[in-house]
């Protein structure tokens, strides 16, 4: 905040020294450090540096207000850098964390990411080995926090991109078969050329011209023809390189920096000539042996360029169609692919949903009471919208967008351990969450604005989740409670079951789900 409107940023919190371990630094200023644990300063991305502060050379030392909290720019970093991925703007320190005071975070909230350079000679499976070895002394100090826990050590560039390379090596391959395709297609009709060309060849050859100089003649025309259309084709894809990044699935990253370098030019000129020449020459050469007296004889009457010509035109209808045929298959078994993900039920009703983020600076509105205010005044705002049927606010959206998973417990069961503990997604809502998404209640009932915080705590949980740990018995009216059997945990009776929502991605199972609403006294901080 601070300019002429605020503007919601995505920020990284990073604690040790980040851009050293990534081996980069700033363009401007210098890098958050170790030693600035317990200070607020904060290193700008390029983008944001440009389109907010004008590329202002003097922003380093400035103080910037960041959930109405001051923080000291201290870098600028350099174009291109983008990290954990594009779309973060700047990058803080963990102070908040640090004012807050550490002992807060128990060692069963295993949130962080952490990232690290192997030392010279170290190789990952090492790395993982010592990590393994680390895990088993830790599973020992602090059973109750890491039993069933695990570390892996993951080359960054696989965490970052590794589930998008099938995807990326299957278009590859289809693009290779799409030229393929088209390779033959204009072998074909270069063949049928090449024939037209008999008495010319048979001429040529009859004045003298060997065959290197025929190969020097044809490997000339196919230079002039495969150019020209490479450099059709590289001026079309640059066209088409912005239609491509402006509808980029937002699940492969690094597509909306794709530009066409020296080294992918490169590469399509090599491939365009290489195949040019072959293609040109290759059935040229071959019409050329044939008999040339019997073609300046009969003025190249009947030349059909032999039994070896013919066979090539009928080998390359066969490639065509064969390569045509597997193409076919594959995008066959792709559409059935989309037809099946049509079908998948989500659970809810995305048509006519519209969703944003907010968060409240914890500076401002630090009283229970100041938020509880904030969040009923806006919900009261957006159903009073006209065309707005239903409101809700909520931590988490489906399907991909439940970030909290948390330990229950059921009344009148004894202690699993912490390693058998149940775990659901945790869903805090306010307001007609079930209404706005069309989940039905299929048992009980969904929660009401009549409810207060005098009354005992409610819950209302998914489908899934009632009949795995209640089988055949009716769920309303049973209590349960999040953590592990915590004194200080209340416990939440059952009112209603709804159905099941996808809130782990389409592809993943459908896991159990708990929904409450936030303590009065302790309201959640929605995403």
């Amino acid at each position: 905040t601070g300019g002429a409107e605020p503007e919601q940023l995505r920020a990284l919190q990073i604690e040790g020294d980040l851009f050293s371990v990534l081996g980069t630094s700033p363009m401007l200023g210098r890098p958050i450090q170790r030693a600035d644990a317990q200070d607020r300063v904060m290193v700008l991305g390029h983008e944001l540096w440009t389109s907010r502060f004008g590329a202002d050379s003097s922003i380093i030392g400035r103080t910037i207000r960041l959930s109405d909290q001051p923080f000291t720019v201290i870098g600028v970093m350099p174009p291109g850098f983008a990290f954990p991925s594009r779309g973060y703007s700047l990058w803080t320190s963990y102070q908040s964390i640090y004012a807050e005071g550490l002992d807060r975070f128990d060692r069963g909230r295993q949130f962080q990411n952490v990232v690290a350079r192997l030392k010279p000679g170290v190789t990952v499976a090492a790395a993982r080995a010592e990590m393994a070895a680390v895990m088993r002394r830790l599973v020992s100090q602090y059973p109750d926090a890491n039993v069933g826990q695990t570390a892996v050590a993951v080359p960054l560039r696989d965490q970052l991109v590794g589930d998008v390379r099938p995807s990326l090596l299957l278009l590859f391959g289809a693009v290779t078969f799409v030229l393929l395709i088209a390779a033959a297609n204009v072998a074909n009709l270069l063949v049928v050329r090449a024939l037209g060309r008999t008495q010319e060849i048979a001429v040529r050859g009859a004045l003298g011209m060997g065959q290197g100089r025929l190969l020097g003649l044809f490997a000339s025309e196919a230079i002039v023809h495969a150019g020209a259309s490479t450099v059709v084709s590289v001026v079309l894809a640059q066209g088409l390189l912005s239609v491509l990044v402006r509808f980029r699935p937002r699940n492969v990253p690094g597509l909306d920096a794709l530009t066409l370098d020296g080294g992918v030019v490169a590469f399509a000129v090599s491939v365009g000539l290489l195949i040019g020449l072959l293609l040109t020459v290759l059935p040229a050469l071959m019409t050329a042996r044939s008999n040339l007296a019997l073609k300046v004889r009969d003025g190249g009457r009947g030349a059909t360029g032999g039994r070896r010509v013919s066979r090539l035109h009928e080998s390359l209808v066969v490639v065509q169609v064969a390569l045509s045929l597997m193409l076919l298959v594959g995008a066959g078994l792709l559409t059935k692919s989309f037809a099946r993900l049509v079908e998948v039920q989500f659970g809810f009703d995305p048509a006519r949903v519209t969703s944003i983020q907010l968060g409240l600076p914890e500076a401002r509105y630090a009283a229970p009471e100041s938020k509880i205010a904030a969040y009923d005044r806006l919900l009261a705002s957006v159903r009073a919208v006209p065309g707005v049927r239903a409101a809700s606010l909520c931590g988490c959206w489906p399907p991909i967008d439940a970030y909290t998973f948390g330990w229950f417990t059921l009344e009148g069961r004894p202690d699993p351990g912490p390693s058998a503990t149940p775990m659901a997604s945790l869903v805090r809502l306010q307001g007609d969450y079930f209404s706005v998404l069309g989940v039905p209640i299929v048992r009980g009932r969904a929660f009401t604005d009549r409810e207060t915080a005098s009354e005992p705590g409610l819950t209302i949980i998914s489908q899934t989740l009632a009949q795995r740990y209640f089988g055949a018995a009716d769920p309303i009216g049973k209590r349960l409670k999040l953590g592990q059997f915590g004194a200080d945990d209340p416990w939440l009776t059952v009112v209603g079951v709804a159905a099941d929502v996808k809130y782990t991605g389409l592809a993943a199972d459908v896991a159990p789900a708990i929904y409450s609403r936030p303590a009065r006294t302790r309201p959640a901080a929605w995403c």
